[in-house]
């Protein structure tokens, strides 16, 4: 199971609560077509306006994290994966929506 715990982080658990693994502060996680990655944005806000964002994707065990963002000029944010795991596609705070090409092994 994954799910968020609004003001605390996102979790990745067993379907009997066990086993749990603090993802931290991933917001809008969404599994890869074959469950073995996350893909999430990190942003930030204050209160009123979003401030900063990036994409990530981490291993469903945690052991591997990738920033596949990183640009002052843009908001990146609400990733997802397409269905062959070669793009994941997301939006920015401009309503502009770009497809990234992914290589992960």
């Amino acid at each position: 199971m994954l799910f968020t715990k609004v003001g605390e982080g996102t979790y990745i658990t067993d379907l009997n609560g066990e086993n749990m693994l603090n993802l931290g502060m991933a917001n809008a996680p969404k599994w890869s077509p074959d469950g073995n990655w996350i893909v999430y944005m990190v942003d930030k806000d204050d209160g009123h306006v979003m401030l900063e964002s990036d994409i990530y994707a981490v291993k469903a065990d945690g052991g591997q994290m990738i920033k596949l963002t990183n640009t002052d000029d843009r908001i990146e944010m609400y990733p997802s994966w397409s269905g062959d795991m070669t793009q994941i596609v997301f939006s920015t705070d401009r309503g502009e929506i770009f497809l990234m090409e992914l290589e992960i092994e």
